[in-house]
This record gives structure tokens, sequence and C-alpha cells, in this order.
């Protein structure tokens, strides 16, 4: 269909970055991937040099490479992103599952695929999707940390990856790590700070890989990146477009109530099933607390903390946008489930059906097949195996 109908999102990032990945596959060799050029693409255009210095190339490592292998560019971006969700949804119930029974976890799998924000974003070609399965694979690396080294590459990985696709934004992972170690791992009889090493270690891979960037853009462009990107994106924009408003606070308080809202409205159905489990359960047994296994309140406190942290970090911003905390809505709306299946005995009855009659992880597989079997048409119709045969 995107083929047929020469798809294109009228989103402008979308337009934008599918722009560039066209350019990096036919333009640039792998060696010189971060000399993104704008060639009057966007207002944001530097006006001192060619080059893209206000973003990272994380989210156009992978579509290009995959482009150059002779898949279309142009939807090489669309393709990644449906499975870069599929796998986040995916990781979200490995992480469940750490700390309740996989029968219950499963929820996950076919529960959060009907969410809004699942389908709002479904034909977008930016880097939301990518930040936040890199979001997931750090959580889950650092959840099962002490399990092997498999688990500390994927911590290390998905952090660093954070921050190269998204940038500054990412920064939301320090508060947010911190809050997860203090769950899993602090003891405060233990002099001990278990496991606290690793998100040093990570922070310190982070600058290595920064100052290699920098080195690396240097070299290829003659020009520096890292000051010029915190320049852009804090004092040319950040202040610029937070100056013409006319009360501070008010912009804060309604910047918080637009998030809480976003949050709601894509936590829905679910959202709203657990407000009536809720009272239900009020009115029958006269109290709102229920008891939750030690285990699942922790994973309720790790839930909890992305949207929480998210929603107050950018409320304070002076910028504004759904997308800018999409990976809270995903974390969010594991929290939902997780609580809803705890609240509501129907739901419960309704997941232990779907457990006897088919096993929702097959669903997702099967899409994961119907994925590849797309991937593989987009391919042979744009002439993706000429590549090879030439």
């Amino acid at each position: 269909m995107l083929i047929a109908t020469k798809f294109q999102a009228r989103e402008n990032d979308s337009r934008l970055y599918t722009i560039f990945v066209t350019q990096l596959t036919l333009d640039k060799p792998l060696s010189e991937i971060v000399a993104l050029e704008w060639r009057g693409q966007s207002e944001y255009a530097d006006p001192h040099n060619p080059y893209v210095r206000d973003h990272f190339i994380g989210q156009f490592i992978f579509p290009v490479i995959l482009s150059k292998l002779g898949f279309p560019s142009e939807y090489s971006l669309y393709f990644l992103n449906t499975l870069y969700r599929l796998l986040l949804i995916f990781m979200l119930y490995l992480i469940v599952k750490e700390f309740i029974e996989k029968e219950t976890a499963i929820i996950i799998l076919w529960a959060l695929p009907l969410t809004p924000i699942n389908f709002s974003y479904q034909l977008r070609a930016n880097h939301e999707q990518l930040l936040s399965l890199c979001i997931a694979l750090c959580v889950l690396g650092l959840i099962k940390i002490n399990k092997g080294i498999l688990y500390q590459i994927l911590f290390i990985t998905g952090f660093v990856f954070s921050f190269l696709t998204k940038g500054l934004a990412a920064i939301i992972l320090f508060p947010t790590l911190a809050f997860i170690w203090f769950v899993l791992y602090f003891k405060p009889n233990q002099k001990k700070m278990t496991n606290l090493v690793w998100l040093i270690f990570s922070f310190l891979v982070l600058l290595l890989v920064f100052y290699l960037y920098e080195l690396w853009f240097k070299k290829v462009t003659g020009y520096p990146l890292i000051e010029a990107y915190y320049q852009i994106q804090i004092y040319e924009r950040s202040l610029q477009e937070g100056s013409t408003t006319n009360s501070f606070l008010m912009q804060k308080i309604g910047n918080f109530l637009y998030y809480i809202s976003r949050t709601l409205i894509n936590g829905l159905p679910w959202s709203l099933l657990l407000i009536v489990a809720i009272i239900i359960k009020y009115l029958k047994t006269k109290k709102l607390k229920s008891e939750f296994p030690k285990s699942t309140t922790m994973l309720i406190w790790i839930l909890a903390s992305f949207p929480v942290i998210y929603i107050l970090l950018f409320s304070i911003s002076d910028r504004l946008a759904q997308r800018y905390i999409f990976p809270a809505y995903y974390f969010f709306n594991t929290l939902i489930l997780v609580i809803l299946i705890q609240y509501s005995p129907a739901l419960k009855k309704f997941q232990q059906y779907l457990n006897s009659k088919i096993k929702p992880h097959y669903i997702l597989i099967w899409m994961w097949f119907l994925l590849i079997v797309s991937a593989l048409g987009m391919y042979f119709l744009k002439g993706g195996h000429n590549h090879w045969i030439s």
C-alpha cells in the first residue's frame, strides 16, 4: 500500500527524516554517515554551515544500512519503526514478567497494542519508537544486570543509543535509572552500593562515545558538533520559543495539565476501565487500598517513575508537543494494565480464557512474520534485488 500510493507522512519530521535517510544512502558512505546536510530542507537549517548539528544520527544508522542493502530508502524508517514498536511491546512484557507470573504478564502482549498511541503513530518516520525501545532495553538490562554479560551489554547499549537517538531529551534516564536502582538494589543496612557501578560505568561510556563522535564529525566535516548542539537546542530554540510566553507559571501549569490529559487519553480504554474497577471495588469493600505482592509493588514503582518524571521535566520546558513524552505513554499504559488485572476479576478471567485458547505471544510472532513478508514485498517491488544482481 505504501508503494502503490507513494505514501509520505504529512508530519514534518517524518518527511524530513525520510529525505535524510535517502541522502545518507545515496550520497554518503557509512564512514561519513555523521555528515548529514540540511540542503534547504528545514527552517532550522544552520546558516553558518551546511551540516545538521542539532541532531545525532542514532535513528538513521539502521535504516541507512538497510537501504544500502537495497531496501527502498523512502520506506526503511516506516518498516523499522513498526519493528521497533513490536520489539518495544515485547520488551515491556519481559520487564513485567520479571515481577509477576508469566500467565498474567501476557496481558501486555495483547492489550498494550490496543491503546490510541499505538494507532496514532503507526505511520510515522520519526525517532520516538526507537527511543522508546532503547529505554525499554536499558530498563530490562538494569533489572537483570546480574544475570550475565548479555544484559550488561543490553543496558549499556540501550543507554548510549537513547542519547544518540534523541540527544538532550534522553537526560530523563538519569533520574529514572537512579530511582529504579534505588527500588531494586538499595539496602539501607548495607554499606555496599550493589550495582551502582553500572550506572557510573554507563555514564563514562556515554562520555567516551560523545568524545569519539565529536572527533568523527570534525574529521569528516571540519566543524565541531557538541558545542553547537547545545547552543542550538538550549539557547537558540528553547529560550527563543519560551521568550514569547506571557506568564511563566501559567505556561508550566498548562504544560503539566496538557501532558496529564494526553497520558490519560493515550491510556484508553484501560485507563477508563481502571477508574471503573477502582470505583466498583470501593463500593463493594469501602476501601481503595489493595494488597499487592512485594514484587508487584516494585514493578509499579518502576513503571510509574517514567510518566511521573517525564511529565514533571517536560512541563518545565518551554516547548510543548504530545510526542515529547512518547515513551512515557507506553510505560504508563503498562502500569495501568498491571494494576487493572489486580483490581478486575473479570479481566483476570478473560486473560485465563485467552491463555486456554491461544497464546498471545503467538500473535506477536505472527505479526513479526507478516512484517517480514511485507518488507520482502517492498524490497522486490522496488527493485532491491537488483542491488545484488548488478
